[in-house]
């Protein structure tokens, strides 16, 4: 059972620490470039209208097209998807060709069912696609309140970061909206924009929507003050665990802060990670349990936990105690996890931190033992 840890105890140390990960979550480093972007043509080699589609959420592993006149039928396969393993994506896009609709589209599901259109939601020219990711992890798994980073080309006109918590819905003129797979438009608080990166935070949406499903669509929409400039389709999860690391990096020494209770009753926080001006990076401190030392309580540092029931902690193969898990007061969809750290992992050294939230494992993030 997670227990309470009172957060007055956890203070300016953590709040170092916050302020480093908000820095982070703003410039996190990799780039990415994912074509969600399927475009066909006739069979004479004519481009096809552009159709933006919003599907019920079946499994599928692809969509079929007619249009009206009956005259051509295409067949578009799902990228990165197999048959009914997983949530069709739900942006179908295609080149413009005016007069040219479409008046029935279904997905293809060879190993039985069927899922249905909810209904045809733009028309006229393709809009450019980003690729979003935790700015945590990097990963692509996403999930409701999760803060993530979106890579493109051409975002934004300005660099510019949110002055304000919680962060505003508009940045530096641009919003990000996310249509849901239950067909709301919500608003994304937004951290940073840049030419080539924005980071916000994905809205909360009814657990009942994803808890226990596998996958579900949604699509995410970049607007500048005359409306959508980039979109994406993108698969939601009920979590998605992701810790942030030192060197932003989502890898290597872990962002996090130790609190250090002595027999006296004393507290001091310490960092576990200092600059190597050699590697150019931050490298462990080695955290050492001394004679007088009470207890040792790890914070840790993450995004994407959603309704977490479940969370299990181990470090060099041994369990260990979780006293809270829940949001940071700086920042709401910034996740905190504290760990009672046991005298077992005395000499141990390097030591992988492995978290898993309701079965979902986070990224791996290290510490050092003297």
């Amino acid at each position: 059972m997670v227990q309470s840890f009172p957060a007055s105890r956890l203070s300016l140390r953590v709040n170092s620490v916050i302020k480093s990960i908000l820095f982070l979550a703003v410039f996190v480093f990799p780039a990415y470039a994912v074509d969600n972007v399927v475009r066909v043509t006739t069979p004479t080699g004519e481009p096809i209208p552009y159709v933006r589609i919003r599907s019920a959420g079946a499994f599928a592993n692809g969509f079929s097209f007619t249009d009206a006149k009956g005259e051509w039928h295409i067949d578009i396969p799902v990228i990165g998807g197999s048959a009914c393993s997983m949530f069709a994506p739900t942006l179908v896009t295609s080149l413009s060709k005016p007069g040219f609709t479409f008046d029935k589209v279904s997905f293809g599901i060879p190993c039985g069912g069927f899922g249905s259109l909810t209904s045809v939601v733009g028309t006229g020219n393709p809009l450019a696609t980003f690729t979003t990711v935790s700015a945590a992890s990097y990963s692509l798994v996403l999930a409701p309140q999760l803060i993530v980073a979106a890579f493109g080309e051409g975002l934004a006109d300005t660099i510019e970061s949110a002055a304000t918590l919680p962060p505003p819905t508009s940045l530096g003129n641009r919003k990000v909206v996310m249509i849901g797979p239950d067909g709301v438009q919500y608003s994304c608080p937004i951290l940073f924009v840049s030419p080539a990166q924005i980071n916000f935070i994905l809205p909360n949406i009814p657990q009942v929507i994803v808890l226990g499903q596998n996958a579900v669509p949604a699509v995410i929409d970049l607007l500048d003050a005359n409306g959508p400039i980039r979109e994406e389709g993108i698969i939601l999860k009920h979590a998605s665990p992701s810790l942030f690391s030192a060197n932003g990096t989502g890898e290597g020494v872990a962002a996090a802060a130790l609190t250090r209770i002595r027999v006296d009753d004393t507290i001091s926080e310490e960092l576990v990670a200092q600059f190597d001006p050699v590697k150019k990076e931050l490298v462990a401190i080695p955290i050492e349990f001394t004679d007088d030392t009470q207890r040792l309580i790890l914070s840790l540092f993450g995004t994407g936990f959603g309704a977490a029931t479940d969370v299990q902690v181990t470090m060099a193969e041994a369990n260990i105690s979780v006293l809270f898990v829940g949001p940071q007061k700086e920042l709401e969809n910034l996740e905190r996890l504290d760990l009672d750290l046991p005298r077992t992992l005395v000499g141990a050294g390097e030591v992988s931190i492995v978290v898993t939230v309701d079965g979902i494992k986070a990224n791996i993030v290290t510490i050092r033992f003297r």
